[in-house]
C-alpha cells in the first residue's frame, strides 16, 4: 500500500471514529507501521471530522526530521509499541466518553452484555501514579503494561486507552465492543448507585 493510499486509509477510519464518538474533535491518534522503517500518523493538530491525507504524516523511524514536529503527541509511544510487538501494525489511542467514565469508577470492567462478556471476559484498569505527568511516564509504562499483561489494549483512568493490533477492522472492533460494553454497564446504574 502506498503512502497516500495508507493516509486515505487512516483518514476514512478516523471519520468513522469521530462519527462513533471514539474520537473528540483532536482527541486520540491513530497510526499504521508501513514497513519497517516508516509510520503514518495524524499530525498534532488533526481536526478529526474533517481528516483528509493532509492531516498525517509519514516518519521514518531511523530519521528525526521535520516531520517529528508535526507529528502526534503520541508520536514516539507508537514507535515504541512498533518496536516492541512486532504484531502491531496499527495503533489507536483515544479518550471515548463511556470508557473513561467508567474508569473513574472501577479498577476492573467487567462486561454482562453478551459481546463484552465473549470478547474480553474482564478488563483491569490501570491508574497512573501521577495523572499530571502522564506523557513523561507514558512510553514506559504502556510497554511495560502490554509486556506484562498479554494484551494487545490498556484503560487508563483519566487518559482513555491504548491498542494495536495487526489487522484494522479487529482493532475497530475492540474499540466498539468495549465503548458498548462500558454505555451498558453505566445505564444500568449498577456502578453508580455504588
Amino acid at each position: 500500500m502506498t503512502t497516500n493510499n495508507t493516509k486515505k486509509l487512516l483518514s476514512s477510519i478516523s471519520k468513522m471514529l469521530f462519527d462513533s464518538s471514539l474520537f473528540g474533535l483532536y482527541d486520540g491518534s491513530i497510526s499504521s507501521k508501513r514497513d519497517h522503517n516508516d509510520i503514518v500518523i495524524n499530525k498534532r493538530e488533526c481536526f478529526y471530522a474533517n481528516a483528509n491525507i493532509d492531516r498525517f504524516c509519514e516518519l521514518n523511524i531511523d530519521e528525526k526530521n521535520y516531520n517529528w514536529r508535526l507529528a502526534s503527541i503520541n508520536a514516539n509511544l507508537h514507535l515504541d509499541i512498533y518496536n516492541n510487538f512486532h504484531e502491531a501494525k496499527y495503533i489507536i489511542t483515544s479518550m471515548p466518553q463511556y470508557i473513561s467514565a467508567l474508569s473513574f469508577l472501577v479498577d476492573e470492567i467487567i462486561p454482562k452484555d453478551y459481546y463484552g462478556i465473549q470478547y474480553f471476559g474482564n478488563v483491569k484498569v490501570y491508574v497512573p501514579d501521577d495523572l499530571c505527568n502522564w506523557h513523561k511516564n507514558a512510553r514506559s509504562t504502556i510497554v511495560k503494561y502490554f509486556n506484562d499483561s498479554k494484551h494487545n489494549i490498556v484503560v487508563i483512568r483519566g487518559i482513555g486507552f491504548y491498542a494495536y493490533d495487526r489487522d484494522l477492522y479487529k482493532l475497530i472492533k475492540t474499540i466498539s465492543v468495549l465503548e458498548d460494553s462500558c454505555r451498558v454497564l453505566l445505564q444500568t446504574n449498577d456502578y453508580l448507585s455504588k
